[in-house]
């Protein structure tokens, strides 16, 4: 009897989860989702415009702080120093 009864609960719980499951993988292709629409369209736009920013901002200080080491390195002299000897 009690074998019975556990069966039918694990039933019942297996369809109460293959129906939250389809309910999940409707919503995700479901036009209640953003997937498609202006809103996903709008991150999109707003992530390619922070990307323009901070390559703007990032070019010229790699130029300053690479140009100052590749100077430093220019200015330097061809001699050994005499402790090196």
């Amino acid at each position: 009897m009690e074998e019975k009864l556990s069966y039918k609960i694990s039933a019942k719980v297996q369809m109460k989860q293959m129906d939250i499951q389809e309910k999940v993988q409707g919503f995700i292709v479901s036009q209640k989702s953003a997937k498609g629409t202006t809103e996903e369209g709008t991150n999109t736009y707003g992530a390619i415009v922070i990307g323009v920013i901070v390559l703007a901002i990032a070019v010229p200080v790699m130029r300053t702080v690479f140009g100052n080491i590749m100077d430093f390195f220019q200015d330097g002299t061809t001699k050994t120093p005499a402790n090196w000897s």
